[in-house]
């Protein structure tokens, strides 16, 4: 505090001004941050002013107030572009492209970033590009183009996140995650995911560690402040009296305030944590194409039926269902038009369902059907709405003319058998034969077929 250490004191508190934003005392940052705001602009250093201004836009960005922390890197960047400093305008573009990202203004986050990773491509600075590759992929993904976030990510990520910031590594792995599995390559996804929260559990451990440190910090900044005071023989008792006092007054306030972003931050924590493991549960039952539920979960709910069917013991009828030419649906009209045939076949067919029923996605373009307490007519007459709803598909302009629909393979559980691969692999046989009998029919497995009743097999085998 004495006038001849001004400049000693304004070290001290552009150091502690990052050591508090690290540890989240944003307000206290801040002020700081001010200090050395207010002695660069007295001394007229432009290049030092144009630092102190960017700093200050990472603090509001950390307190998520991103119109400030985009003010002031506007700042930055025309002090900067005053010193001819290319660099500091570069972070300052890509700083102003990771806050617009996150305020939802993707056209001018694009612009500024690609600006910046000119420049740093230019310059050789890897770190730099790999940062603003990382942000390109978050507008990449937002617009819908899961390929270009990808592409980007893998060159983000090349060597394991080490040219990126540590809290940009996890988040990176996440968003390549969502890029993989929105191109439906969910074994790549499941990996990112998994690194993922290794990377988060680990963060959030260091988090929690965080604020003791400060304190510590801030604790050593007040001793070295009362040594130094004391060193000064010119300061009377009495004012060395109100220093302590008012310096125990400003650390138990700190602890207070300290104290209440701690509580904050953990309850954050748990609900990000929350959060992620609703995504996670969802990834790991659910297509993302489709929204039925995914090969594993139906296996897991064909289990639960038959074991039921057994115990009681109640008819279970399984179904496997193909789409008739999709692939030929695929190489003529385009792989969009093919998803869009898989997710109306999967909506339409839901409409007309039971509660109790499931349709999953067995894989490509089959679906497996589970109908508890089903015998055949039911099933049959459940497979026959089924057909009627994927005849009023609604198909794209491209595909006019286009005509959808499947060929089935029932099978019902028989007397001894237990294992669901038998039953399914019934129905898979049954399958074969309607689509070597020319398709968009539906057929019996052997076993089902011989206790079938007449009028099921005449509505199947047209007088069989």
């Amino acid at each position: 505090m004495t006038p001849a250490l001004a400049e000693q004191r304004v070290a001290a508190a552009s150091a502690l001004s990052n050591v508090l934003r690290d540890g989240g005392d944003y307000p206290q940052a801040l002020v700081l941050n001010q200090e050395v705001l207010d002695w660069d602009s007295a001394r007229g250093a432009s290049l030092d002013l144009s630092m102190t201004r960017y700093l200050r836009g990472r603090i509001f960005s950390a307190q998520h107030d991103y119109g400030q922390a985009i003010g002031d890197y506007t700042k930055a960047r025309q002090l900067s572009a005053l010193l001819k400093d290319v660099q500091g305008i570069a972070f300052a573009d890509m700083s102003t492209c990771e806050a617009q990202i996150e305020l939802g203004q993707l056209v001018p986050a694009r612009r500024n970033c690609q600006s910046a990773a000119h420049v740093f491509e230019t310059s050789d600075s890897s770190a730099g590009l790999k940062q603003t590759q990382a942000l390109l992929a978050r507008i990449d993904l937002a617009e819908g183009r899961a390929d270009l976030a990808l592409r980007s990510l893998n060159q983000a990520l090349d060597r394991g996140g080490a040219d990126l910031p540590p809290r940009q590594i996890a988040p990176s792995h996440f968003l390549r995650a969502r890029s993989q599995s929105a191109l439906h390559d969910y074994s790549s996804a499941y990996q990112d995911l998994n690194r993922f929260v290794q990377r988060y559990s680990a963060e959030n451990e260091r988090d929690r560690a965080q604020p003791p440190a400060v304190a510590t910090a801030r604790l050593d900044a007040d001793r070295e402040i009362t040594l130094n005071a004391a060193l000064q023989h010119e300061l009377a008792l009495t004012t060395e009296r109100l220093v302590r006092r008012r310096q125990e007054l400003r650390f138990t306030v700190t602890i207070i305030a300290l104290g209440a972003l701690l509580m904050a931050l953990l309850a954050w924590i748990l609900i990000a944590n929350l959060r992620y493991r609703r995504e996670l549960l969802q990834l790991a039952e659910q297509d993302s194409l489709t929204g039925l539920p995914n090969r594993r979960r139906t296996v897991e709910k064909a289990t639960t039926a038959l074991t039921s069917a057994t115990a009681r013991p109640r008819p279970v009828t399984i179904a496997l269902i193909d789409l008739d030419h999709f692939k030929s649906i695929n190489d003529h009209y385009g792989h969009a038009v093919g998803d869009h045939v898989l997710k109306e076949f999967a909506r339409l067919s839901g409409s007309v369902l039971r509660e109790t029923d499931t349709l999953g996605r067995w894989g490509g373009e089959e679906f497996l059907l589970i109908l508890p307490d089903t015998d055949l007519d039911c099933a049959v007459t459940t497979i026959h709405r089924m057909r009627c709803a994927a005849a009023t598909m609604h198909l794209p302009e491209i595909a006019h003319g286009l005509h959808v629909s499947f060929s089935a393979g029932l099978a019902t559980r028989a007397q001894g058998v237990q294992s669901l691969d038998e039953v399914i692999a019934a129905a898979d046989v049954a399958l074969y034969e309607a689509k070597n009998g020319g398709r968009n029919l539906v057929r019996l497995d052997r076993e089902t077929y011989r206790a079938a009743a007449s009028s099921v097999l005449r509505a199947l085998y047209g007088g069989a």
